[in-house]
This record gives C-alpha cells, sequence and structure tokens, in this order.
C-alpha cells in the first residue's frame, strides 16, 4: 500500500486507479463511462454498470459507512481528497438505480483535472 506524506497530487495515476477499483469492486468486465460538462467549475463523470444491480436504498448508501462494501469508500475518500487537493469542495461521488437495469455513478470532479482523465 502506498502511503502519502505530504500534500495529495492530482495525477492521472489517481483518477486512473479510482475508475479501477470502480471496476473492479463493481465485478464488471467493461465500464462504460462517458463525461459531462456540469459549469465552469465541474465535470461529471458517469460510469454505467449494468451489472451492480442494487436497490435504490443499496444506492443511497453505496458510498457510505454502511454500504455493501466499505471498498466504496475508499472512492469516496478519493473524491474528497482531489476536492481538498483543487480547493473545489463541491465534488463528490454517488450511485443511482438505472432504468435499463443496473447501476450508475456520478462522479463530480474538478473541471481543471479533465486533461488527465482517461475514461
Amino acid at each position: 500500500m502506498l502511503q502519502i506524506e505530504r500534500n495529495l497530487k492530482v495525477t492521472p495515476e489517481l483518477t486512473k486507479y479510482l475508475l479501477s477499483l470502480i471496476k473492479k469492486i463493481s465485478h464488471e468486465s467493461h465500464m462504460h463511462c462517458h463525461m459531462i460538462e456540469k459549469d465552469e467549475h465541474y465535470i461529471v463523470v458517469e460510469i454505467e454498470l449494468p451489472a451492480l444491480q442494487l436497490s435504490a436504498d443499496e444506492c443511497a448508501l453505496l458510498f457510505t459507512p454502511s454500504s455493501i462494501n466499505i471498498e466504496f469508500m475508499v472512492c469516496r475518500q478519493i473524491v474528497r481528497e482531489i476536492g481538498d487537493a483543487t480547493n473545489l469542495r463541491a465534488c463528490g461521488i454517488q450511485a443511482r438505480q438505472r432504468t435499463t437495469g443496473g447501476t450508475l455513478i456520478t462522479i463530480t470532479l474538478p473541471r481543471r483535472i479533465k486533461k488527465i482523465i482517461e475514461l
């Protein structure tokens, strides 16, 4: 495990790790991701996870200590740290049911890191 002793730097490796962790813990073989411009400060990355079947209550609790898998809390902390490092604290991550089945993860991130996100 990597120990960070100084201020966190938002790197392509960090965002790649976030997306790979979501893929691993949701047991997806292939994730469909796309980016949406939210406003002048933020973007939203939407990740469709058709194999992750959750109830509305499970979606609401997915990134909390009551999650079905505590590793989802790591994802939440990474997003929170990105917000702190960029001083844009409206960053966040949440899940909701898709009408076609599966789960949709939405991650709000600073727009200025858009160029380092590999989808």
